[in-house]
């Protein structure tokens, strides 16, 4: 199974569980396994880091990270990065976005109109981010 994730790149270590906790139900409930968890590598931090660790430290889990600057410069690597990661297809995509997260909304888009089912999981929700944030 392929779960492609797209996120908020300065999610601090408090959204590791929400992380953690989403894929954990996927592999649960999962036929196949290793869940292939597909990231961009973001360098600083954030939700890839929390999935790629993930994928790393499970037994049914294996990263594979798609890192933007393979795709050329600043700012137009991201987009692109986005649209070959949602090329490549995906069982799921789960979106963690946080305040003014247009990488993840992109990739978001872009999923969707690919078909690939989407699942927004609000980091709001748990109380870790204000309304003006």
């Amino acid at each position: 199974m392929r779960v492609l994730i797209t996120g908020w790149r300065h999610a601090a270590e408090g959204y590791r569980g929400l992380v953690y906790s989403t894929l954990d139900a996927i592999a649960f409930n999962a036929i196949e396994h290793p869940i292939i968890v597909v990231h961009g590598a973001c360098p600083y931090g954030g939700i890839d880091k929390y999935a790629n660790d993930w994928a790393s430290q499970t037994c049914y889990g294996k990263a594979e990270a798609h890192p933007a600057e393979l795709f050329g410069a600043w700012p137009s690597c991201g987009p692109k990065r986005n649209s070959h990661m949602v090329s490549l297809g995906a069982d799921l995509c789960l979106g963690f976005p946080g305040p003014q997260s247009r990488g993840t909304w992109d990739c978001l888009r872009k999923a969707v109109d690919a078909g690939i089912p989407t699942r927004v999981v609000g980091l709001s929700a748990l109380g870790m981010m204000s309304d003006d944030e």
